[in-house]
């Protein structure tokens, strides 16, 4: 996906609904992904033997120590709140639809998240706040796609 990405903000100001507008792409940054942070994800979230045990997992059709899918919507959605989402009047999150896990996330990789605004409009329940729906993609090291979803929130708008 080759696209020109708008400036993420830079905590000065707030950002509300009204800062977004369809068509609007972010580069929302990197993450390093570490066979111990695998390991003890599994164990905790997702105790499936390829998420859990590296040995075990050679043995599965995969063929190794992969990350859960529910890992990778973490690392995304630490990302976006980092990078985006911490600087905005966030009301709550209000949607996640279409996920699709793509191919697995091997131990010791990078990944980097990119999201492109689709939709916003007011909310009819409420005028202070606006819904803001956009697709967001999960990417490896090398630029492939992991994981894609689309997500809606609620942001105040400005007052």
């Amino acid at each position: 996906m080759s696209t020109e990405f708008c400036p993420l903000p830079d905590g000065a100001r707030l950002w509300y609904w009204d800062d977004f507008a369809p068509g609007q792409c972010y580069q929302l940054g990197r993450y390093y992904l570490s066979k111990q942070e695998i390991l003890e994800f599994g164990r905790h979230y997702d105790p499936l033997t390829i998420h859990t045990d590296e040995a075990g997992a050679k043995q599965t059709p995969l063929g190794g120590l992969c990350a859960s899918g529910i890992q990778t919507i973490a690392v995304a959605q630490k990302l976006q709140i980092e990078q985006l989402f911490s600087k905005t009047a966030i009301v709550a999150g209000a949607s996640m639809n279409n996920l699709k896990l793509r191919r697995p996330v091997w131990p010791d990789q990078s990944l980097s998240a990119r999201i492109k605004i689709q939709r916003c409009y007011r909310m009819p329940t409420n005028a202070k706040h606006g819904m803001v729906e956009y697709q967001m993609w999960v990417l490896d090291q090398q630029g492939a796609r992991v994981a894609s979803f689309e997500i809606g929130i609620v942001l105040q708008c400005r007052p």
